[in-house]
């Protein structure tokens, strides 16, 4: 059985808005004596600094507005003012989809191998 963690679903995404004040992100896998697959390893360090990405594994728990500071969140707030900040998150990349292959040639040369690595991993469980 394949398991799917929201911290690794949230930083497989471009953007990430988190409520504040309650819920965090974490990979508590050390607390809970479980290995972190490898693909999900590179994904926290595509996605962190290196020492977020050291706080990380060792179960740190990243609230929205310390998410926000480190850059894993994009914004943070109440459940309006991240309504709000979505809407605006939106207003403010949407454009750069219009080109789709342009866009795809980006993301690939961005977080690809990300993606494959995640891929690869995932195909050899099933």
């Amino acid at each position: 059985m394949i398991k799917i963690k929201g911290m690794m679903i949230a930083l497989a995404h471009d953007y990430r808005i988190q409520l504040a004040g309650r819920g965090f992100m974490c990979a508590p896998e050390i607390e809970l004596k479980m290995p972190i697959p490898p693909p999900e390893l590179v994904l926290f360090q595509h996605a962190m600094a290196p020492a977020d990405y050291f706080e990380t594994i060792l179960a740190k728990r990243w609230d929205g507005a310390e998410s926000y500071r480190r850059g894993l969140a994009h914004a943070t707030g109440s459940e309006q003012e991240i309504e709000a900040a979505l809407v605006a998150l939106c207003n403010r990349v949407a454009h750069l989809g219009v080109d789709r292959a342009n866009m795809a040639i980006f993301k690939n040369d961005a977080k690809g191998h990300v993606a494959r690595g995640l891929r690869t991993y995932f195909e050899a469980k099933l």
